[in-house]
């Protein structure tokens, strides 16, 4: 694509990705500007992780790095436990699915993330037995248990990292649909109704395909070469008259 079909293409898929913060700023009755900070420091956030400086980030913002330093030290705040105590630890949980890894290893690939944070994610995915110890001669690996998972807790922080979780999947198949083209991706949205009687049908139609995911996953060991996927499953009941039978 020639420069502006490309620039079309980036700004018309940035609105669309907006809309889900514009509709649950317009229901909560949300401040724009309180809206605004947050873009600012979602946007910073996103920046470190991927290995950005301070400086290259206020570059891309067009802010001073002084308010870089401003931004890097909210995402220390108590706001932000729950990327800490779960969305950190889903992270690298999925990191080690293919092969294990060592905390030196770990570190080296999130080189935004505070070692500290990382020991205390780990931590917490051994007592919850989703990870697991390895000896490697004197160098200490990390295995994930399950290649999938399914777990369920209804405890604040871990509802906001499961949300933190599905908005980067989004993100990511948007990426693999649009910027740069992955075969292994896939995306639809049915509109449908069902008898309010019949609605636990969905519940169980989602079991019968995490059994065929499970089985699947068992496969890995005896093939040997596999490639990482990320799922995510919503529906909801919607106030939508276009839906029709």
């Amino acid at each position: 694509m020639k420069p502006s079909e490309t620039d079309f293409v980036h700004r018309r898929i940035m609105f669309s990705m907006l809309r889900p913060p514009a509709m649950m700023a317009a229901r909560l009755g949300f401040p724009l500007k309180d809206l605004t900070n947050f873009m600012r420091l979602s946007y910073f956030r996103e920046l470190r992780d991927s290995g950005s400086t301070l400086a290259e980030a206020a570059e891309l913002i067009e802010v001073s790095t002084r308010t870089m330093k401003r931004l890097n030290a909210e995402l220390r705040s108590d706001f932000f436990l729950p990327e800490i105590e779960h969305t950190l630890a889903r992270r690298i949980e999925f990191m080690i699915w293919a092969e294990s890894k060592s905390l030196a290893r770990i570190i080296q690939l999130l080189p935004s993330v505070p070692r500290e944070d990382i020991e205390i994610a780990l931590e917490r995915l051994i007592a919850e037995e989703r990870i697991t110890q390895e000896t490697d001669g004197r160098v200490v690996r990390y295995r994930a248990s399950h290649l999938v998972s399914r777990l369920v807790d209804d405890g604040f922080s871990k509802r906001i990292g499961a949300l933190n979780s599905l908005m980067q999947n989004v993100a990511e198949t948007v990426l693999a649909r649009f910027i740069t083209p992955k075969p292994v991706s896939f995306a639809r949205t049915l509109n449908f109704r069902i008898p309010k009687d019949d609605a636990d049908e969905l519940n169980a139609a989602y079991d019968v395909l995490l059994k065929r995911m499970l089985e699947l996953e068992g496969r890995v060991q005896d093939q040997g070469d596999s490639i990482p996927i990320r799922m995510s499953m919503l529906w909801t009941e919607v106030d939508d008259p276009s839906v029709e039978t």
